[in-house]
């Protein structure tokens, strides 16, 4: 999967668990700083944590493919 629609796929998981589990999305609409900050310094950090599972963990946790 290229770097695009992986990182696209992610942001989709952001947006879906962010509008499910807190109201941040409502928040926004406003249009204040605070809430603005807030929901950029957590998509910053899922996208850190993303990063870090992609490239240290998914191989040791799943395994990498073999071709036979």
């Amino acid at each position: 999967m290229n770097f695009l629609k992986k990182y696209g796929l992610f942001t989709l998981i952001y947006l879906i668990l962010t509008a499910v589990m807190s109201d941040d999305l409502s928040c926004l609409w406003a249009l204040n700083g605070y809430c603005i900050a807030n929901f950029l310094g957590k998509y910053a950090i899922f996208i850190l944590l993303m990063w870090i599972y992609d490239r240290f963990f998914k191989n040791k946790i799943f395994g990498k493919k073999t071709i036979k």
